[in-house]
């Protein structure tokens, strides 16, 4: 699938959680583990040490 043909998708449109889809198209729906959270908080801590007055944002949705 394409992100326009998940969009038009009558059973996609009100998911109460993010869709992703792979290199190939298939809809992977999982969760972010907590290694993955963990790799955030790092990065950001990272990203404040080089720009104090940033504000680096873990992840922003697509709408």
């Amino acid at each position: 699938m394409n992100w326009q043909e998940i969009c038009e998708h009558p059973t996609l449109r009100e998911l109460p959680f993010k869709v992703e889809t792979n290199q190939w198209g298939k809809i992977e729906m999982c969760p972010a583990s907590n290694e993955h959270s963990l790799y955030q908080l790092l990065l950001i801590e990272w990203f404040l040490r080089l720009a104090p007055n940033g504000k680096p944002v873990p992840e922003y949705n697509i709408v």
